[in-house]
């Protein structure tokens, strides 16, 4: 799986860790990976995966609905998930700061069995804004 993943376009690096199931990706800087792409390549190989979590940095926008956006590259960026960060993120928006968060972006459902080869939409659930 390791070696797979690393053929993805935008990794730069992939740590698996066996006893805890947990697998570690660091992008290249030129901001071309996208998560989605791990759902899609774990689906075809078989392997399942329970939770996608990001840490990453880029701005926070607001549409005209006033829902929030995390846009971390110009190709990816991901609705964010209301919840206890509200505040904090609507000032960011508004002051168009660079924020640097870590969240989740895929959870499987619980019981939910493989069905699609297609990823969920994904949406950012902020976990934690972090010091840049």
């Amino acid at each position: 799986m390791q070696q797979t993943l690393r053929r993805l376009d935008g990794v730069a690096n992939v740590k698996v860790e066996l006893l805890n199931g947990k697998v570690t990706i660091t992008p290249k800087p030129d901001g071309a990976f996208d998560p989605a792409s791990v759902l899609k390549l774990t689906y075809d190989s078989g392997v399942s995966v329970t939770q996608v979590s990001v840490t990453a940095s880029g701005h926070v926008t607001k549409d005209a609905s006033g829902a929030l956006t995390f846009v971390i590259t110009p190709r990816i960026s991901y609705p964010i998930v209301p919840e206890k960060f509200a505040d904090k993120l609507q000032a960011a928006a508004a002051a168009g700061a660079v924020i640097r968060m870590r969240g989740i972006v895929y959870t499987r459902p619980p019981g939910k069995a493989k069905k699609s080869k297609e990823s969920p939409p994904l949406k950012f659930e902020v976990q934690e804004v972090l010091e840049n």
